[in-house]
Parts: C-alpha cells; sequence; structure tokens
C-alpha cells in the first residue's frame, strides 16, 4: 500500500506538471525546477499522510530575484498558489483512503513571515 500511494501521488504530480523526487518516504514537488519551496508530502506510518512546505535558500532566491528587478511577492504567491492546488488534489484524491495531517497554512505563514523580514 504505502509504495502504491507514493507512485500514485508522484504521478498526480507529474501529471500537473510538477517536477516531483523521492526522498526515502517523502516526496518533495516544486512548481520550478530551481524553486526553494516545495510542497512535502510525507507518509507516516501505513495511512497517514502529512503535507507541508518547506524553504531552502529562501533568503538567497529572494535576494536573486530582487537583483534581477523581479516582484518578488507575486513569484512567492505564485508559487505557493501552484503548489496549495496540486496539495488540494492529492487531499481530494487520498482523504477517503488515509489520514490527512495538513500543515499547509502553518507552513505557508512561516514563508509569508520570511518574505517580510
Amino acid at each position: 500500500m504505502r509504495e502504491e500511494l507514493i507512485k500514485e501521488v508522484m504521478e498526480l504530480a507529474k501529471e500537473n506538471s510538477f517536477h516531483v523526487e523521492r526522498k526515502n518516504d517523502s516526496i518533495v514537488i516544486r512548481s520550478e525546477e530551481d524553486s526553494p519551496i516545495t510542497l512535502v508530502v510525507e507518509l507516516h506510518r501505513e495511512n497517514e499522510i502529512v503535507l507541508k512546505f518547506e524553504t531552502r535558500n529562501l533568503i538567497d532566491y529572494i535576494e536573486e530575484l530582487r537583483d534581477h528587478g523581479e516582484n518578488v511577492d507575486e513569484i512567492i504567491e505564485s508559487q505557493l498558489d501552484d503548489l496549495k492546488s496540486i496539495a488540494y488534489k492529492i487531499i481530494n484524491k487520498f482523504s477517503k483512503k488515509v489520514k490527512i495531517v495538513n500543515k499547509l497554512r502553518e507552513t505557508e505563514l512561516d514563508i509569508i513571515e520570511e518574505l517580510e523580514e
């Protein structure tokens, strides 16, 4: 069941044009290949999925965007919106099969807070 679930989540993300990578019992989904913002789908036990956002080197990414005159808020919000869309597709597809722990809102707020600093 676990491997099947991982495969199905990865296929759903790929079908929706996301960049997907597997790391042990987690699936890391990006809207753009070089984006520091990811949707992480963690599989806990046989019947639980945790959905959350994570970032890596976000400050450097923001500074680079600003250096190029880009609208940082718009780009970050767009990436979050894209990732939320696939997150909710995952929730809708798998909520009857497994328990879903949705940490999207709290982790999104962390990113927005970091963006404001």
